[in-house]
């Protein structure tokens, strides 16, 4: 592992967290590749740890994550084509790699194909097409299956925007495109920098998460609902933080609740620790 990384000296290791109440930090120019700068090297959990490595020009190579005993629970490659992520390998629990993703781009360098090699014989089980609106945020993404002898529109999601680069609701329709099949997901946020949206592999890697890959803060709550068919259940996930004295993360606790009206129906936590690396 150590050779992935630079030395201990390098590594910036922030425990040592300020209060939620210290100055608010102005994210700049979320989901645009930094050339140097502060990168995550560690998301740690009480379950695993999620591990990123970098080459020499600061882009994300290789993300592996360890179970509690250090064990390799999964290992990333990204490979890149003329400066552009266009695919992944994957290995997991020590099985053979396999292609996992293919990416497509237009010319103006935005993502608008993931193709995802999921199903046991390596196969295409399914795609994401992306859609932006004039000012070049995410709008649309449609999720297809392969179908029989076309694709099928599985799913299609709408992103709504505020004026400070946040995804603040989402809304999911089924194929039918009907009320009934509408999930609604709505997001509020701190002022503080999103670390996933300053990588753009993020996005890139997990394009179904938008509001962590390319939102420019951290999300503080999220309710997803669908009030078609269950009007008086929600879904709550809420989100406190710690944060270092450039207003990165560096702890978060998450909450997450099923709620139906207004009774508490399922409850559970989980915590993360975020290092970061200078380079």
């Amino acid at each position: 592992m150590k050779k992935l990384f630079p030395g201990a000296a390098a590594l910036v290791l922030l425990f040592t967290a300020c209060s939620k109440d210290d100055k608010p930090a102005t994210p700049d120019q979320p989901n645009t590749p930094q050339t140097t700068g502060k990168y995550i090297l560690q998301q740690i959990t009480p379950l695993d740890t999620l591990e990123a490595a970098y080459d020499a020009d600061n882009n994300m190579e290789k993300i592996i994550t360890w179970q509690v005993g250090k064990t390799v629970k999964s290992f990333d490659e990204l490979i890149r084509e003329n400066g552009k992520l266009t695919k992944v390998m994957s290995t997991y629990s020590g099985a053979a790699t396999k292609l996992r993703q293919t990416l497509e781009y237009n010319s103006a360098g935005k993502l608008v194909k993931s193709n995802w090699y999921l199903s046991p014989d390596g196969h295409m089980s399914s795609y994401d097409s992306l859609v932006y609106n004039a000012t070049g945020g995410l709008a649309e993404m449609y999720e297809y299956s392969p179908g029989l002898t076309s694709p099928e529109l599985d799913v299609r999601h709408v992103y709504i925007w505020d004026n400070n680069g946040n995804i603040i609701k989402a809304l999911g329709l089924g194929i039918s495109g009907i009320a009934p099949d509408t999930v609604f997901t709505e997001y509020t946020y701190d002022n503080k920098i999103n670390w996933g949206a300053k990588q753009p592999e993020f996005f890139l890697t997990n394009p179904k998460d938008p509001a962590f890959g390319l939102s420019a803060n951290n999300i503080l709550k999220m309710v997803q609902t669908t009030p078609a068919t269950s009007p008086d259940r929600s879904s709550v996930t809420t989100r406190t933080y710690t944060y270092d004295e450039e207003g990165y993360p560096v702890t978060r606790k998450d909450l997450i609740q099923t709620i139906q009206a207004g009774n508490v129906l399922t409850s559970y936590d989980d915590s993360f620790i975020f290092l970061y690396i200078k380079r």
